[in-house]
């Protein structure tokens, strides 16, 4: 009978087959070495990073950033048409902003931070406004943890006493198991947690916002501007309505004087492909003309031939083994 009062137990080892018996001894010595030496099976300690390495992909990040920025500046001098594209055009007069090129590199830069916001939002669209505002945001946050993380993490995590070398002397990895200082990085993971869904708050509010700024119309200086939003959409059409003259003048009838336009959108798949195929027949017609014309002879139509297309140039027939 077994004694529970004992506080070792005696564990019988199930028996094995005498080919097994041996190959299992072995698997378990290798097994005990590697937890004693490790703490778990197959896990080795974690190497540090190197500081050449670290300050190899640095070097190549400002390599790389240096390359695009000469690329832009560049580019940007030789087609200003493509960049800046609005400098050419009749809407010009009209921009309250004007960046004026330089002879300096980056010289565009003060002139871009002095813009303001409501500037940004009247040239730009909302859509690229809002962008900028993302991009804005991820800036602070990145900012402010990187601030607050070389102010209070890295001398709570050097000064931890975990023996850790190298980069990870600077990291969590130098701080014991059990140890209070654990509670400075979790705190600080709430705080910036909640930094961070305080700044998408405020974005979201200030898009809906602009948002409802932009569907009321405000700030239009031409109505024409705002017409979608006094625009209709109407289904199922009667057939004598179905064009745009039939359709404004029913709606002119109904509302006079307040019809500013109307337009009728029809679903006509087979139509389409009735006048797809009339252009290819039209252009094979005049193809053959040409040919003729040029080289007096005269095209024959072969039914069933398959012909290819490069670049929306289309061949004749194709003649296999000159059948």
């Amino acid at each position: 009978m077994a004694n529970y009062t004992s506080t070792q137990w005696d564990v019988q080892t199930p028996a094995l087959p005498s080919n097994l018996r041996f190959d299992y001894d072995v698997y378990s010595h290798r097994m005990m070495a590697d937890i004693s030496t490790t703490g778990v099976k197959g896990v080795q300690a974690v190497g540090d990073v190197e500081v050449s390495a670290t300050m190899t992909v640095l070097w190549i990040n400002v390599l790389v950033f240096i390359v695009l920025m000469a690329s832009y500046e560049l580019l940007s001098r030789v087609l200003p048409s493509v960049y800046a594209g609005r400098r050419f055009s009749n809407e010009n007069d009209h921009f309250p902003i004007r960046i004026f090129p330089t002879i300096f590199p980056l010289g565009w830069v003060p002139q871009v931070a002095r813009i303001s916001w409501p500037d940004v939002l009247k040239t730009g669209g909302l859509d690229a406004y809002m962008f900028l505002r993302y991009i804005r945001m991820c800036l602070m946050i990145t900012t402010v943890s990187g601030f607050w993380g070389s102010v209070v993490l890295f001398p709570t995590f050097a000064t931890g006493g975990g023996g850790a070398e190298g980069w990870y002397f600077l990291s969590m990895a130098n701080i014991p198991t059990g140890s209070l200082r654990l509670w400075v990085p979790t705190t600080f993971m709430w705080f910036l947690t909640f930094f961070v869904f305080y700044l998408m708050n405020e974005e979201y509010k200030h898009y809906l916002e602009l948002r409802m700024d932009y569907l009321v119309g405000s700030g239009k200086e031409d109505s024409s501007d705002s017409q979608h939003l006094y625009s209709l959409v109407v289904d199922n059409i009667p057939h004598q309505l179905r064009s745009d003259e039939a359709l404004f003048k029913y709606f002119e009838e109904l509302f006079p004087d307040n019809v500013f336009s109307a337009s009728v959108v029809m679903n006509i798949p087979d139509l389409e492909y009735l006048c797809a195929r009339r252009q290819r027949v039209l252009q094979r017609l005049e193809k053959s003309i040409a040919i003729h014309e040029a080289t007096g002879k005269r095209a024959r139509h072969v039914v069933g031939r398959k012909r290819i297309k490069f670049f929306g140039i289309e061949t004749l027939p194709i003649n296999p083994l000159g059948g």
